[in-house]
């Protein structure tokens, strides 16, 4: 090693104590500082907010929750607490139309697609049971003493409401001839539909012979007459499953309603559904064949659309 290299070596090492002492006098300085900067966040400016209670416990928020409290949902009315359909479409060919039948204290507002009828002498949901036995509803649903059907046939749903004081009898009209065998035909009915799936036997008999005396007495108005045998062919038909009979009575209906009328088609598709429960398909097929070629622009009966669906049938 020459002297120039030797002077450069004794420099340093003098130089190096000095240098230890200098780091170990600086102790207030953080030299981990900058490996612990994430942790270190600059103070935000913010806003003063009143303070409000705490909302600990209380579930997320839905969407649009402000909106849904900006409108709460009415109180339940006795118009609309105990039946409340689904909401329907405007009226229109295809539009669906409302009847109501309520038997209890409540407003009979009205409009182009509901219509509200006052049931007198039963409960809403056993008269709308029947009248459901003569035609065919797309819906229905309610409480006893507000009950609905709903149709999108309009002049179906027109001739429901006309048969509802139909059916609505009173009981003192069963002693007054010649409305007696009708009128206790009818309240016979409203006991079969209340018994649930076995009503006594001799009740369906009784129920059945005096609404088949009605659906053949001249002294009937011709809506009474099809009414009567309509409903003692239900009987028959659901009841005492005696497809035979129950055919017999549906051709009475269909001879006191003129062509082309919904009576007429309510008459032919019970025909038609006796034969199909009876286990004959064929002459089933022939009777919806028959509803389609005579009510096929009808597209909007209930009546129509399950003919055609029994024609779709392999």
């Amino acid at each position: 090693m020459n002297a120039r290299t030797g002077t450069w070596v004794r420099i340093a090492v003098c130089l190096l104590p000095a240098g230890l002492a200098a780091a170990a006098g600086c102790e207030d300085v953080d030299w981990e500082w900058e490996s612990r900067w994430w942790r270190k966040r600059s103070p935000q400016v913010r806003p003063q907010r009143e303070t409000v209670p705490s909302r600990v416990g209380r579930p997320p928020r839905e969407p649009f929750a402000e909106e849904s409290r900006a409108r709460p949902p009415r109180e339940p009315t006795a118009e609309t607490a105990d039946a409340s359909p689904p909401p329907v479409a405007p009226s229109s060919p295809g539009g669906f139309h409302q009847l109501y039948l309520v038997s209890e204290a409540a407003p009979l507002k009205s409009s182009d697609t509901v219509r509200r009828v006052r049931v007198q002498h039963a409960a809403a949901r056993i008269v709308a049971r029947i009248v459901e036995q003569v035609y065919l509803p797309v819906g229905s649903g309610g409480s006893e003493h507000q009950f609905y059907l709903i149709f999108q046939d309009r002049d179906e749903w027109t001739a429901a409401a006309e048969l509802v004081p139909l059916v609505d009898v009173d009981e003192a009209d069963m002693e007054a001839d010649p409305l007696a065998p009708y009128c206790m035909g009818l309240s016979h009915l409203r006991d079969v539909l209340g018994a649930g799936a076995a009503p006594p036997d001799q009740l369906v008999e009784r129920c059945g012979t005096l609404l088949t005396e009605a659906a053949r007495s001249p002294n009937l108005d011709a809506g009474r007459r099809f009414a009567a045998a309509i409903l003692a062919g239900r009987v028959a038909s659901d009841h005492r499953y005696d497809y035979v009979a129950a055919r017999s009575l549906y051709d009475e209906a269909a001879r006191h309603s003129e062509t082309g009328t919904v009576q007429r088609l309510a008459a032919l598709w019970w025909k038609a559904e006796s034969y199909d429960l009876e286990g004959n398909p064929s002459a089933a097929r022939a009777e919806w064949d028959r509803i389609v070629q005579e009510y096929g622009h009808r597209t909007y009966s209930q009546a129509v659309q399950r003919a055609r669906t029994g024609l779709e049938k392999p």
